[in-house]
């Protein structure tokens, strides 16, 4: 989905508020002995008894009420420490066997095995290291996004016990020496069958062990440690593919903090984390304070296709299933009574696991039981009415139908399509307003939509269901996927439930109500039944009067009454994105925890209530991350929606709001607030990239229109890929993440390359070379920006640009915006720092401008401009993940998606001149994977066979060849340059003190929307 810039956040937590002592160390290996201070009568060591000697800056915070931190495997954890007196050195001692001495103060550390580690920090003032155990950070590393989504290694729980006391998970011994006994236990197994847990072993730095029982689930083990110091055991958990007979390793690894003797150790962290002594003022309602200019763009969960957007969406309406917490790989159910295909669906409905197969033996067919306890609310009528199969099938009916127009991934509907529909066809049924058909990529047409849904068909539905529950909706996952016109075969799609747990085009909405709301709304011929009153507050029948797509008839009045253009003129109102329905446009009527009070005011904000009718999904109850039952969440939401972070910064010093943005240029403030105790901070993985994006052909007039200063360039001037390399490359990289992207040493962004986030597995490309370094000014150095530059002006040259090369000049220069957000003053100084380079390096041929536009007109302007019509020529946006998967960012980049529809790159590309006959290799993917320099006139055979392989990787099963197909698509991306990459997000965020941060649902599909029916804290309900 399409995603602001602006919701980056992030802070910094102090730690370390106990008492402290002055010791002195060894520091120059591991184990490190750790002494009491020396000499005791020294002046160091009687100032530092009993005082705040050593200040350690963590970032980030435990979660609410607890004692450790959680980062994800491969995630930077930034440390400051100071003292009162000058240091000449700092250290810090990471737990993992490894340290780092330096005379900076501030520090980072990436931990690449999982387990719990315990840091601890010293400064060195006058020749006396000081430090303090109430200083030491607790730390657990747990599987990052990337592994988890590997599917090919276990989770573990793990108990530390300290001797003969009781079991606390924290890796320290008291007095000098002691035994520590570890017991791991794999609470979850490898998600692919193929990868099997072999007999692990242990191993420790400097301890001697006394026990070990090792099996393939875990296993325990026991070490003495006869000194003080820092240590680590490791479990090395051996995985093996039966398959390939392969054998992989994922080591975790928990330090031993031992003190000396006479100090025992503590955990300031631990005394100063949340604990219940701030209480909210306003019980019973949730502020938050989110710096979005113009707010939000539509609540219609077939059109909604932006994070601002979608935070109404998540708390409002509900999905069949949806996620479990941040997993991003099982599920629990939400109106579904269970999750197809599990053990829960099996013993409800004797022995049906409610997934079926296909003649070939393909499952195919996935049926959802719906909750009769979902009830839909009309807050305008109070009237409150059941969920039924009919609401499932319209609207997943609405979102398929506005799946095509004007684009794929205009709206998420291509997500449920590409799984549900067949191709569609680019010569068939041509709008007037594009020139093409406006049935593709997907054949949209009424009965391909009806066709994929079956209801209450007792082949797949349990009589059980009809009896007990409101029945079935089985969907006919068998769709080919869709490919720029790619004919492909139809296939299976295991990820099923990825797409069906999106509320973006998976949400149920009520037939009924929308139905009353008119054209755009309503499906023409699918009409209320009589006995329905006006505002539309009851169930539906299917088409025809019918229950079940079995019944006689059925399918006949389906092709009688919907012809294949039946829905034409309203799937053509997506060109009118995202007002194809002016009413549910801004108002909702859904069956969620909550109900929007009134209308969303885009200038303003939006207001949330608990819905009266809401009752908790029965077949996720017990589980922590089910819906709550009703009562126990806040009842009331305001979000105002702000230009700026101030006003949620006041908010946050008066002890007033809940949530608020802050911005990187703000960040002492944020210390400051944090270090006052009136803010914490929780971090969660993010898969959230952010790019500007070239239009290979935009509308001149069009963006003349909006842009306040000189725009004096032709609309196809980014089609040089010349240009857009030489653009790309005078970006400075290195200069940007050090100073905007890191403030106070925290890193809000980190810089990435391509289409595919890192953290995606295996398939993010590491041996590309993106740019991500300052431009450099050696025209006789290939690859840097000033090469870029003369091969753009020297005749002959494969990349030579007539038009720039005799248009461009000092004296006469060529300008064109960079358009940024609304908001986002960091992405404001990156622009200037990278108009600058483009000036010098091009010696003032080139002079870009920038303005900001509202993230709603940049979504608005980039979601319903058709190839070519687009007013943005280079602008600011990004991308969260819808799904994780490379085939929900490829084809939004690169293709005819989000981005590469309106940026023109297919339409542009297949033109004759960026195809010349004397290219040839059409489809040879190795060829052009290895070509660095790609001739102008050759850019569209390249792009045309990086297109045909997106869609054979995207079919191609999980494994090597899926990785490498990828990798190669990448190099290609790489050297036509389509975008410039900025950064990939940190996930970071502020509350107030009284907020719980482990009731936030941090997954990263939420794109950092919060679902405000988890949140808990003191005095919040």
């Amino acid at each position: 989905m399409v995603l602001a810039p602006v919701i980056l956040i992030v802070v910094i937590i102090v730690v370390g508020a106990g008492g402290y002592a002055a010791l002195s160390s060894v520091s120059s290996s591991s184990p490190t002995t750790v002494t009491s201070c020396a000499p005791a009568s020294s002046a160091a060591c009687k100032a530092a008894a009993g005082g705040n000697d050593v200040s350690t800056f963590v970032a980030f915070s435990p979660a609410f009420g607890t004692s450790v931190l959680s980062v994800s495997q491969g995630q930077s954890v930034p440390i400051t420490v100071s003292v009162p007196e000058a240091a000449s050195n700092y250290q810090v001692f990471w737990g993992d066997g490894t340290n780092t001495t330096q005379a900076a103060p501030t520090f980072t550390h990436t931990y690449t095995n999982l387990g719990n580690y315990v840091i601890s920090a010293q400064a060195e003032v006058k020749g006396i290291w000081h430090t303090g155990t109430a200083a030491l950070y607790p730390v657990t590393v747990a599987p990052s996004l990337g592994t988890d989504s590997s599917g090919y290694y276990p989770t573990v729980t793990a108990t530390l016990t300290n001797g003969s006391t009781s079991a606390n998970n924290l890796g320290w011994l008291p007095g000098g020496k002691g035994t520590i006994t570890v017991t791991a236990i794999y609470s979850t197994q490898p998600a692919n069958p193929s990868y099997v847990p072999q007999t692990t072993s242990f191993t420790s730095s400097g301890g001697t062990q006394t026990a070990a029982s090792p099996t393939a689930s875990g296993g325990s083990a026991s070490y003495s440690f006869s000194s003080a110091g820092v240590y680590t055991i490791t479990m090395v958990g051996p995985i093996k593919n039966t398959a390939t007979s392969q054998t992989i390793y994922q080591n975790y690894t928990w330090s031993v903090f031992v003190s000396p003797s006479g100090l025992a150790p503590g955990c300031g962290q631990c005394r100063t984390s949340s604990s219940g002594t701030h209480t909210s003022p306003h019980s019973g309602t949730i502020t938050a304070y989110e710096v979005a200019p113009a707010g939000g763009t539509t609540v219609d969960p077939a059109i909604s296709y932006d994070t601002v957007s979608a935070e109404m969406v998540y708390n409002v309406y509900q999905t069949l299933v949806t996620y479990n917490g941040t997993s991003t790989a099982t599920f629990i159910p939400q109106l579904a009574t269970c999750v197809p295909g599990t053990a829960q669906c099996a013993s409800l409905y004797g022995g049906n696991d409610l997934i079926a197969t296909n003649a070939s033996g393909a499952d195919v067919y996935w049926t959802f039981v719906l909750d009769s306890n979902a009830k839909f609310y009309d807050p305008a009528t109070k009237a409150s009415w059941g969920v039924y199969p009919s609401d499932v099938v319209f609207s997943f009916a609405r979102t398929l139908s506005y799946a095509d127009l004007p684009g794929i991934e205009a709206t998420a509907g291509w997500i449920d399509s590409e799984a549900l529909l067949p191709a569609g066809n680019l010569s068939w049924d041509v709008s007037s307003l594009t020139g093409y058909g406006i049935h593709q990529p997907f054949n949209n047409t009424p009965y391909n939509i009806f066709s994929s849904m079956l209801v209450n068909d007792s082949a797949y539905c349990p009589s059980a269901a009809m009896t007990q529950d409101h029945g079935c909706v089985t969907f006919v996952a068998n769709g080919p996927g869709a490919q720029n016109g790619l004919t492909l075969p139809n296939r299976t799609w295991s990820n099923f439930l990825q797409f069906i747990a999106d509320p973006l085009g998976s949400g149920i909405v009520p037939a009924g109500w929308f139905t009353a709301q008119g054209f755009g709304a309503g499906l023409p011929g699918w009409g209320l039944p009589a006995s329905c009153p006006s505002s539309g507050d009851c169930p539906m029948y299917l088409p025809g009067n019918y229950t079940s797509s079995t019944a006689s008839g059925y399918w006949a009045n389906i092709n009688s009454t919907f012809p294949a253009t039946k829905w034409d003129s309203m799937q053509e109102l997506e060109f009118n994105n995202p007002n194809v329905n002016g009413i549910v446009r801004y108002q909702m009527v859904g069956s969620g925890p909550y109900y929007m009070v009134g209308k969303f005011n885009s200038a303003v904000g939006y207001t949330l209530a608990a819905n009266p009718a809401y009752a908790q999904p029965t077949g996720c109850a017990g589980y922590q991350w089910c819906e709550p039952a009703p009562g126990t969440y806040a009842p009331n939401i305001k979000v105002y929606w702000d230009d700026s972070d101030t006003e949620g910064i006041q908010q946050y010093i008066a002890g007033q709001t809940d949530f608020a943005t802050i911005l990187a240029p703000e960040t002492p403030t944020m210390l400051s607030l944090i270090q006052q105790g009136k803010i914490g901070a929780t971090t969660a993985p993010t898969l959230n990239i952010f790019f500007y994006s070239y239009a290979a052909t935009f509308d001149v007039q069009a963006a003349q229109a909006i842009d306040p200063f000189t725009l004096n360039v032709p609309g196809t001037f980014f089609a040089s890929d010349g240009v857009r390399n030489f653009v790309n490359l005078a970006y400075p990289y290195t200069t940007v993440e050090n100073t905007i992207n890191t403030v106070d040493g925290i890193q809000y962004g980190f810089n990435y390359g391509g289409a595919i986030p890192q953290g995606m597995g295996d398939y993010y490309p590491e041996n590309i070379s993106w740019p991500n370094a300052d431009p450099t000014g050696s025209a006789s150095t290939p690859g840097t920006a000033a090469w870029w530059w003369a091969q753009i002006n020297t005749q002959g040259s494969s990349v030579y640009d007539s038009w720039v090369a005799t248009h461009c000049s000092s004296s006469t220069p060529c300008e064109f915006p960079i358009i940024g957000e609304l908001g986002d003053p960091s992405g404001d100084a990156a622009i200037q720092l990278w108009i600058h380079e483009i000036e010098a390096i091009s010696g003032g041929a080139l002079q870009p401008n920038t303005f900001d536009l509202s993230f709603s007109q940049l979504v608005t302007d980039t979601l319903s401009s058709t190839p070519s019509q687009i007013p943005l020529p280079l602008y600011t946006l990004g991308w969260a993940p819808d799904f994780p998967d490379p085939t929900d960012y490829m084809p939004t980049l690169w293709t005819n998606g989000s981005y590469g529809l309106p940026d023109a790159t297919f339409y542009t590309f297949s033109q004759s001149a960026y195809n010349a006959g004397t290219c040839g290799n059409l489809d040879n993917l190795p060829y052009w994977a290895s070509v660095s320099v790609i001739p102008a006139d050759c850019q569209g055979v390249a792009f045309m066979t990086m297109d045909y392989w997106m869609g054979i990787a995207g079919t191609t099963p999980a494994g090597s060849q899926r990785v490498l197909l990828y990798n190669m698509i990448e190099h290609i991306g790489n050297a036509l340059s389509l975008q410039q990459y900025t950064l990939q997000q940190n996930g970071i965020g502020t509350y107030a003190p009284w907020i719980n941060p482990a009731t936030l649902d941090l997954n990263p599909m939420w794109a950092g929307d919060f679902l405000f029916y988890f949140i808990q804290g003191n005095g919040v309900v």
